[in-house]
């Protein structure tokens, strides 16, 4: 498969005459690509190809398990759920009073339901008393997952994808690596929802989450949005240079779009940025997301004790607090997402008026492209949603489920629509799964931005 060649300045998409440069870009690891894989439609699994067999030592293959939840980061709470009441604060009134019917709802189902269960026993149930070791079986299965729940990454200088973030009994080894000096530690809970929807972490997401905790690599990433020159001393202009001295993404208004567990968007908020994350309206996959926008929050308050209201930590603090959570889905109006930016305020015969008229510095949506038939909702949310110098970002990895050619259209289609695309270098990581193909973890980066000649 040939991908198109980087679009800058020029709207002309070659996708034959520059296939060996573009080849070259998936070694950005001192990594040799995978050998190519043919997948027939009509006798493929597209939800998890079985592997080449192919040696992937070489492919920062060392399987990592997800790092479990521990009690020495000064972080008191277990893994149990966190009441609904504490998660007001990360969604918007009319979302968390959605949560909370749901959570109603839910809760006299399962009052029916052991009603049901005490008064009028099934065969199965009565099987499965007999199978079970005794009443506390049930308990410590469900302690167990209880305990599961809230799972933690690493960012990392050594693995391109951080450390942690495996399918949990999927992964060979167990064995758990040091935390290196200076990554930062991602909570995140994988919400109950359709296989590989929320409830996995794919490559794109760590590989995206993994550059955006290196200060360095995250400024290349984000490049554009510094190349703004302005003669004018605006608070913008100041909030980029602040950025500059610090991480690239302090201050800035980061999104999102099918976030699933968010990890690049909690990452983003450990950086500085002020986050909203989005997903379907799917109650668990909403509260799960949070969720972990709380945890994080209180796990970076307890990194202030003992510090200077000046120190980086507090700064950043400081707009991680505004992190929030918003159902959302692909081509649909915006508004409730602008209400969680903080508006405008413009001046209108005389007064004051608090317009919505802000956008986004950064959108982001990982491996969200692999269904073609939704590459044109995304790009009009990306449209509605970025400001006028902001960027997109789409990692994503090809799953086999369609033509390559179908997913790699969606560049054509974004400049179709005004928007400019650069391929940024590929990166070979393990798939998250062991019996998934080695192209499952070769992650291609599109950054987009408006094009000025097409700006009103």
């Amino acid at each position: 498969m040939s991908k198109p060649s980087i679009i800058s300045d020029s709207k002309t998409i070659t996708t034959d005459e520059n296939l060996d440069a573009t080849n070259s870009r998936s070694n950005r690891s001192n990594l040799s690509n995978p050998p190519p894989h043919h997948h027939d439609d009509n006798n493929k699994d597209h939800s998890s190809h079985q592997d080449d067999g192919g040696d992937h030592s070489n492919l920062f293959c060392k399987r990592r398990s997800s790092t479990i939840l521990d009690d020495d980061d000064g972080d008191d709470e277990d893994s149990a759920p966190l009441p609904l009441t504490s998660l007001r604060d990360r969604v918007l009134p009319k979302t968390f009073l959605w949560l909370q019917k749901h959570e109603e709802e839910e809760n006299e189902w399962l009052k029916l339901n052991e009603l049901e269960s005490e008064t009028s026993g099934t065969i199965l149930q009565l099987f499965s008393r007999h199978c079970n070791a005794g009443p506390s079986s049930s308990d410590e299965d469900s302690s167990s997952s209880d305990d599961c729940r809230v799972q933690e990454w690493c960012s990392s200088k050594i693995f391109p994808d951080g450390i942690g973030g495996y399918c949990i009994g999927q992964t060979g080894e167990q064995q758990e690596e040091e935390e290196e000096e200076g990554s930062l530690r991602v909570k995140y809970i994988l919400s109950e929802s359709a296989g590989g929807h929320g409830d996995d972490l794919w490559a794109a997401s760590r590989h995206i989450s993994n550059l955006f905790a290196d200060q360095e690599k995250c400024r290349d990433l984000v490049s554009p949005l510094f190349d703004v020159t302005s003669t004018s001393n605006s608070a913008e202009q100041q909030q980029m240079e602040l950025a500059f001295n610090h991480h690239p993404l302090l201050g800035l208004d980061f999104i999102e779009l099918g976030a699933g567990a968010g990890l690049p968007s909690w990452t983003a908020m450990r950086c500085g940025a002020k986050v909203v994350c989005t997903d379907q309206a799917i109650p668990n996959r909403i509260r799960c997301m949070a969720e972990s926008a709380e945890r994080n929050i209180r796990y970076m308050k307890t990194l202030l004790v003992g510090r200077d209201k000046d120190d980086r930590e507090t700064a950043i603090y400081k707009f991680a607090v505004n992190a929030r959570v918003c159902p959302y889905s692909w081509g649909d109006p915006i508004d409730d997402i602008l209400e969680l930016l903080s508006p405008t305020t413009t001046i209108q015969d005389g007064q004051s008026h608090n317009s919505l008229l802000k956008r986004f510095d950064i959108v982001v949506a990982a491996d969200c492209i692999y269904m073609p038939q939704f590459h044109e909702s995304l790009l009009e949310s990306i449209g509605m949603l970025l400001s006028d110098t902001g960027i997109g970002l789409l990692p994503f990895a090809l799953h086999g489920n369609v033509n390559d050619e179908e997913v790699w259209n969606i560049v054509n289609l974004a400049v179709e629509k005004g928007l400019k695309v650069e391929i940024l270098e590929s990166c070979q990581l393990c798939p998250q799964a062991l019996n998934m193909d080695s192209k499952r973890g070769l992650i291609h980066v599109l950054r987009l931005r408006k094009d000025k000649n097409i700006i009103n």
